[in-house]
């Protein structure tokens, strides 16, 4: 509208997502809704919201994506042509494209998916179950907190925190996005 386009003609995009999990969580429970998160995952990875710490981990990740859109069967072909969708568009380079191949068909191979001839919905569960530990502050429900008694400081930013609740406990963050004080289950 803002652009003096018809609202009519504007393309619309509505994106679920899971925030926050419950203790007992288990992805294997609900079929749908595993099949919801899987996709927030697997799109925020590439979009960079969700960040992998280590190689290893992404081609992980990646494999069981592939296991869970095409089988047990590897095609390098097909890989090739997704990688671009699959890998983080911050670290997509064309250069690097064989090195990630290779990580991904050697981590394919070693998951479990594969090993057990599991159902294609079994590596949505692994990547669920995957994010729910790793990414813990992603999956937070935020709430700002203002200190007000003893030690306040004239700074503001000193005295606005966030408190982030999540399956594992409670965590108090700062204005730099350190956790300064966590209660933990």
């Amino acid at each position: 509208k803002e652009q003096g386009l018809s609202e009519r003609n504007v393309k619309w995009q509505l994106f679920l997502q899971k925030e926050i999990f419950t203790p007992w969580y288990n992805p294997a429970d609900d079929e749908v809704a595993t099949n919801l998160i899987y996709h927030q995952i697997v799109r925020g990875i590439h979009l960079g919201e969700y960040i992998c710490t280590s190689e290893k981990d992404l081609a992980m990740i990646i494999a069981l994506s592939f296991y869970a859109e095409y089988g047990a069967k590897y095609d390098k072909d097909k890989m090739l042509r997704k990688l671009p969708e699959l890998l983080p568009k911050a670290i997509y380079r064309k250069e690097t494209v064989a090195q990630w191949e290779s990580l991904i068909s050697n981590a394919f191979n070693k998951c479990r998916c594969v090993r057990e001839n599991l159902p294609a919905n079994a590596a949505k569960e692994d990547i669920v179950f995957f994010a729910k530990i790793t990414w813990i502050l992603k999956f937070s429900r935020f709430f700002e907190v203002l200190k007000i008694e003893e030690g306040y400081n004239e700074d503001p930013s000193e005295n606005v925190f966030i408190i982030a609740f999540n399956w594992t406990g409670v965590f108090l963050i700062n204005s730099q996005e350190n956790v300064v004080v966590s209660y933990k289950q």
